[in-house]
């Protein structure tokens, strides 16, 4: 059986420098060096992308699926430290559905295939429904 100190390790056979029996290279020692995941610094250029592509309906899910934008963790993030970000964000996600309800009248308007039509229509309500209040309002 083994006991663990600060500074060193003992064992049934004697103790042993905790400095010296992991090797300097081993992860438990040291960081990696790579960063993971894509770049996360906020730029107003990919806060507008976002808040336009949020305006015309598409989910934050779809838009962090684009390898040019950040992930959705990096956009959450930016939403609890940009208030600005945070607004536009809130606005974008109710103008987005307000796009999906001016689709549904569209759709009522132009679908000659009425079975399709309210198959189409049903679907944007039903993601309508699905949708959580915007938070950082």
């Amino acid at each position: 059986m083994s006991h663990l100190t600060p500074t060193n390790l003992r064992t049934s056979e004697g103790t042993i420098p905790l400095s010296d029996s992991l090797p300097p290279e081993d992860p438990a020692t040291k960081k990696p060096g790579r960063k993971r995941g894509r770049p996360s610094t906020y730029s107003v250029e990919i806060a507008d992308a976002i808040w336009e592509r949020l305006l015309y309906g598409e989910s934050l899910r779809q838009i962090c699926r684009d390898e040019t934008m950040p992930g959705r963790t990096t956009v959450f993030q930016w939403l609890k430290k940009h208030p600005d970000f945070a607004r536009m964000y809130a606005d974008a996600r109710w103008a987005g559905i307000d796009w999906l309800l001016d689709d549904t009248i569209t759709i009522a308007d132009t679908e000659p295939d009425l079975a399709r039509a309210r198959l189409m229509i049903n679907t944007r309500y039903s993601l309508i429904g699905r949708m959580p209040p915007p938070k950082h309002r």
